[in-house]
Formats: structure tokens, C-alpha cells, sequence
């Protein structure tokens, strides 16, 4: 008798999520329409690509396979048959959370805080690295240290993943430390000849180490106003 081998769909896509061998549903029916599934057991072979050039053990990874449904009626009464599906795996979506998208500048090298919220198999590692995305160009190994915002461009080392659409690219914002200065005297006499403010006072600006920074160091380094007010706060005068 001939008989029909008949998949469900003859072509399936399915995310990764780590399934070695896939069941797939299928029909056996004779000439006579009698459904024979409880009778006929066929033979199943995996290959690599749309052919059967390249055996396949597994159909975990991301790619295209072919599974081949198939029976021998050299002996019986039913006769040979075969079917075939295309078996599609697409790659797992992750997500990804920066913990810590703000920092404040501190002369130290920034260093992302992130991890993978879904997506992930039990067991995989992504291998999830970034790169630093300046001017449209993506940097190695770029140090972010100055203030200012930078964009992270994250991907996956492994090829069953992809990262989400939302989380690829993240923006780091370096906040600019505030310096703090302090007085060592506080009270002065009145100068009529004194030109500026360091004739009569003497202070001390501290840098985020906390150190004391020489005031003609830090007034060449960067743009700093020193100011002196009254007793009710208004301005007297600055440098």
C-alpha cells in the first residue's frame, strides 16, 4: 500500500532556547486515508543547511536544518515514502540593565555595571562586550574618565543571542566633580592698598581625593572664580 508521511508545516521557526532535537508533529496516512501513525514508525535524520550533504547531531545552535521523516518498503506491505521539513532556530533575545549609567569624574577609569535581566539559557554564557561608540565609530578598550556622555554598543559573543533592540546601545553620563574650598581665615583687617583677594584672605580648594590643590595650580588648570561676600551675603568682589 502506499502511504504519506505529512508534517505539520514544512517549514518551522523557533528562538533558541536550547532544545537539542526538536519534536515535531506528523501524519501517516495510507492510500485509503487510514491514519497508520500507531503502525509505521519512520525513520528521522538531521542535516546541516537545506541538503543532506552534512549530517547534523544537534539542532541546538542558530542556523537551517533539514530533518528528512522516512521509510524503507523493500519488505512489507507498505511502500517506501519520505518527507521533508526545513527547520529554522533564530537567536534568543537579551536584556540588558546598566546599573550604573551616572558616575561622578574621580580620575578613575569608569567601569560598566551591567547584567543580563532575560533571555538567557540556564547554563549559557553570552559573552556579552561593549564598545564605546564616538563619532559613529566604535572604540576598544577606550578609557571614560572625563566628564561628559559617552554611548555604550553592546553585543553577544555567542551567536544564539542577540541583544535587545532597546538595550544595544546605552548612554554613560560622567557628572563633573564639584570642588569645595575652604577658609583658613576668616576674619581680616581692612587693606585699602589690597588689589585682589588673596591679599586678604588665605584659602584652600580640595579636589576629589580631598588633597589641598595650590591655588595658582588650580587657576591655571581649570576656570575657577573665588568670591567674597558680606555679612548679608551680597557680593564684595571676586577674582
Amino acid at each position: 500500500m502506499k502511504i504519506t508521511i505529512t508534517p505539520k508545516s514544512e517549514r518551522v521557526e523557533a528562538e533558541y532556547d536550547g532544545t537539542v532535537i526538536p519534536n515535531l508533529k506528523f501524519a501517516i496516512t495510507g492510500s485509503d486515508d487510514r491514519d497508520l501513525s500507531g503502525e509505521i514508525t519512520p525513520n528521522v535524520s538531521y542535516y546541516k543547511g537545506d541538503g543532506t550533504d552534512e549530517v547534523a547531531v544537534s539542532l541546538r545552535d542558530v542556523g537551517t536544518y533539514t530533518i528528512v521523516y522516512s521509510y524503507n518498503g523493500a519488505t512489507g506491505n507498505y511502500a517506501s515514502a519520505e518527507a521533508r521539513v526545513t527547520y529554522v532556530v533564530t537567536p534568543a533575545t537579551l536584556q540588558i540593565t546598566l546599573n550604573n549609567p551616572t558616575a561622578v569624574y574621580n580620575k578613575e577609569a569608569y567601569t560598566p555595571d551591567f547584567k543580563i535581566t532575560s533571555g538567557l539559557i540556564v547554563g549559557d554564557n553570552a559573552n556579552i562586550t561593549y564598545k564605546v561608540n564616538i563619532d559613529e565609530e566604535l572604540h576598544d578598550n577606550y578609557e571614560i574618565k572625563d566628564a561628559g556622555s559617552y554611548t555604550l554598543q553592546f553585543s553577544a559573543g555567542n551567536s544564539n543571542y542577540v541583544i535587545a533592540e532597546d538595550d544595544e546601545q546605552q548612554i554613560v553620563t560622567i557628572e563633573k566633580y564639584v570642588l569645595s574650598a575652604q577658609a583658613v581665615n576668616t576674619t581680616v583687617l581692612f587693606n585699602a592698598a589690597a588689589t585682589g583677594i588673596d591679599e586678604y584672605m588665605n584659602y584652600e580648594v580640595l579636589d576629589a581625593d580631598g588633597p589641598v590643590i595650590g591655588k595658582e595650580a588650580l587657576k591655571k588648570a581649570v576656570d575657577v572664580t573665588v568670591e567674597l561676600f558680606d555679612e548679608d551675603g551680597s557680593p564684595v568682589q571676586s577674582v
